[in-house]
């Protein structure tokens, strides 16, 4: 006896038995689904699984990989939320599914201390593979001038406010200071300046 198995509308099969002259064509109805990962620009994601009707099933726990981001889970929809973790339970009705990974940009904290000084900038943030515009916000001290940032405590300047940061880390810029001088300058306003002789110079004269 031979077996002719088609799939059909929906999740109607046809089988066609033949044996014989005689041949008899029944449906039969599917007992799986089939649940599918779509890596949404990512790499790495899990195969397809069945799921069997009525039966909870685990979901992989193979997570997807993409440069500058951190996955965050599966969404039902391209652009949704996260509705589902790796490893959790399956329960949705019994019917073929597409999980979309969820994306969450890498981003690096760009902090700012005023190494002794006010008006300190906010934190800034920057997103991996995104060039960052530094604040042009300077902080101020009484008697310094302000000259630029630095990684550390040394008195190069690194980095100018406004200038543009491509590096993929984080990282705490200090103030660089350079203390003001002053120069005292007098003026005789027109007049000769005197100077009364020493008691010594008068008894020599």
């Amino acid at each position: 006896r031979d077996c002719l198995l088609s799939r059909g509308l929906g999740d109607v099969y046809k089988r066609q038995v033949m044996s014989g002259e005689v041949s008899q064509q029944v449906n039969c109805r599917r007992n799986t689904c089939f649940i599918n990962y779509d890596g949404n620009g990512g790499t790495g994601q899990p195969v397809k699984q069945d799921k069997y009707y009525g039966r909870a099933l685990t979901l992989s726990s193979q997570r997807p990989s993409k440069n500058g981001y951190v996955f965050a889970g599966w969404s039902l929809t391209r652009n949704g939320a996260v509705a589902y973790q790796p490893g959790d339970l399956y329960h949705p009705d019994d019917k073929d599914v597409v999980l979309y990974a969820v994306w969450r940009a890498i981003t690096y904290e760009i902090k700012y201390d005023g190494n002794g000084g006010t008006n300190v900038p906010p934190t800034q943030y920057k997103q991996h593979g995104v060039a960052l515009r530094l604040t042009n916000q300077k902080p101020i001290r009484t008697g310094y001038k302000f000259l630029g940032w630095n990684r550390g405590s040394s008195s190069n300047v690194e980095y100018q406010p406004g200038a543009l940061f491509t590096g993929d880390y984080g990282m705490t810029l200090y103030a660089v200071w350079e203390k003001e001088t002053y120069s005292i300058t007098y003026s005789a306003n027109g007049c000769l300046l005197y100077t009364s002789p020493s008691p010594r110079d008068k008894r020599q004269s």
